[in-house]
């Protein structure tokens, strides 16, 4: 909005709202994983190296060695100009580094068994749904300092920010994940949900925008 203004693409009134927001009713507040002899990770998005997989499997590759008793799942279906992930993916299931799932028109139940999703992504995006539906089932985020990740997370208190592209980051911040207890754990989701509600639901948005119509409609009446 800033940008906006200062560039003078807009004028008058301006009011900022959460992208599109996120519809949290199919998205509630799921139970954590109470399992804590094996924590669990999801990549979730389109299989692409602008999404940041590499850092992912990477980073995969040294905390598998380090702790056996987690696990990497990579949720998403493989772009048709990165076919060459097919092999790579294929490989790392065979090592027992990473579970791949491909495609899945229904994410809720990876999500509901998961600790935490990462999202790498190296570009700029809109307001990542995968942070904000995470969030919002109650699971802490890590994600990267770019735009559309990092809104969506409050470092160290509902998840962990890094900066984007440095894997060696990345792997720090699992690790401090996974050396917190699991009522640490379910408290950061649980503080995350309540980030997502009050901030990014699409409630807000909606309600955002039906006031302004309401406004034009009242001023058009009285005029």
């Amino acid at each position: 909005m800033k940008l906006a203004k200062e560039s003078n693409l807009v004028t008058g009134k301006c009011e900022l709202i959460p992208g599109s927001g996120v519809n949290i009713t199919p998205f509630p507040l799921q139970p954590f994983p109470s399992n804590e002899e094996k924590i669990v990770f999801n990549y979730i998005g389109r299989v692409l190296k602008d999404k940041g997989i590499d850092d992912y499997i990477e980073a995969a590759k040294i905390i598998k060695k380090k702790y056996e008793y987690t696990e990497f799942n990579i949720i998403g279906f493989i772009e048709p100009t990165e076919m060459s992930y097919k092999k790579v993916l294929q490989e790392l299931q065979e090592e027992s580094i990473i579970n791949y799932h491909g495609s899945q028109r229904d994410v809720k139940p990876f999500i509901k068994r998961s600790h935490c999703t990462i999202h790498p992504s190296t570009y700029g995006e809109g307001m990542s749904n995968v942070l904000l539906e995470s969030a919002s089932s109650g699971r802490p985020i890590i994600t990267t300092d770019v735009s559309g990740c990092k809104e969506t997370v409050e470092d160290g208190i509902t998840g962990y920010v890094y900066k984007a592209g440095e894997m060696e980051d990345l792997v720090s911040k699992i690790e401090l994940f996974i050396k917190l207890n699991n009522e640490e754990r379910k408290k950061m989701g649980a503080l995350g949900r309540s980030r997502v509600k009050n901030s990014f639901s699409r409630d807000i948005v909606v309600n955002a925008y039906v006031k302004e119509i309401d406004n034009l409609l009242k001023g058009s009446s009285s005029g």
